[in-house]
């Protein structure tokens, strides 16, 4: 099952950019400075991506390694993009929703962590005022559909 979602990552994800590898160790913490569980394709995506940017408008906030402070950070940070919109949307974003990525205007794609499936995968759902609800079964499964469609 693992390998099969890291060569749908790799063939979707082959010549972007990407800001490196991430260990268990950091992704634990992730999770529990979230309090969610990622699902399965995210941890596969954060091994071995950390971050990503994809097709515009669409990157992949990930754990990128922390700024030097000197510029600004290539790759947005999952737990403090999540964060930052839980604080913003004063309550209205379910706590069970982890924000990584945006369309670049109003709508928020998000992994719904409430709902996993027996293959340990939690759909993506779109987050906005104009439209909601789910665009993917899985998180490879978005990363295929925004990088090889541009759309989701």
């Amino acid at each position: 099952m693992t390998s099969e979602i890291l060569k749908a990552l790799q063939s979707a994800l082959e010549g972007l950019e990407s800001s490196g590898p991430v260990g268990e160790s950091e992704i634990a913490e992730a999770e529990k400075a979230l309090g969610v569980v990622f699902p399965v394709s995210y941890r596969v995506f954060l091994k071995t991506y950390g971050a990503s940017l994809g097709r515009a408008p669409y990157e992949m906030a990930g754990l990128p390694p922390p700024s030097n402070g000197s510029r600004t950070p290539l790759f947005s940070n999952v737990v403090q993009l999540t964060l930052s919109a839980r604080k913003s949307s004063r309550g209205t974003l379910p706590s069970s929703y982890i924000e990584f990525s945006s369309d670049g205007a109003d709508e928020a794609y998000c992994i719904d962590t409430s709902t996993t499936n027996i293959n340990g995968e939690s759909p993506v759902v779109v987050w906005g005022p104009h439209r909601s609800g789910e665009v993917a079964p899985s998180f490879a499964e978005f990363v295929l559909k925004a990088v090889r469609e541009g759309a989701v």
